[in-house]
């Protein structure tokens, strides 16, 4: 007859080591998601970023644009000369912000004319910048009154 012997030797290590495996897969699991939360923080972080220097690069265009001609100086005054004698199509790359602000940013011009409106026609300025990958689109529409622009508003892109 063979006895069998009834001990509990060695189930505390085996219990250990399953509830250091659990342990681990939870703290695991944890980390991960931390990590996917801390990157959608800085893509959300960097796409504001890229979205106010769009925000700016308009606001110069825009501000150079709306302005009477007396009141610029410089530069104001060579900007405001070269988008009106390109017909308002034109195209600048590498607009100078901080690299802390956005990687690059552009602002392109479109012209419509509009016959049988109340105003000469539509000009369509659109920025773009670019902050570790996000990319913001931001259009502004300026209607043209024979040489008098008025802001009429903006269209916000992704």
């Amino acid at each position: 007859m063979i006895k069998k012997i009834k001990t509990n030797s060695g189930s505390a290590l085996v219990s250990a080591f399953i509830a250091i495996a659990v342990i681990t897969i939870v703290l695991a699991g944890a980390l991960g998601l931390s990590q996917a939360n801390y990157q959608r923080a800085l893509n959300a972080e960097n796409r504001s970023q890229a979205y106010y220097a769009a925000q700016s690069a308009l606001g110069i265009f825009s501000g150079v644009l709306t302005a009477d001609a007396s009141a610029l100086t410089g530069g104001q005054a060579n900007l405001k000369n070269y988008i009106e004698k390109a017909g308002f199509i034109f195209k600048t790359d590498n607009i100078s912000f901080d690299k802390i602000m956005c990687d690059s940013c552009s602002v392109a011009g479109s012209y419509e004319k509009t016959p049988g409106e109340q105003y000469a026609g539509v000009i369509t300025l659109t920025a773009e910048a670019v902050k570790i990958g996000q990319k913001y689109t931001v259009s502004l529409i300026v209607y043209d009154y024979g040489g008098t622009y008025k802001i009429g508003g903006y269209r916000k892109g992704g």
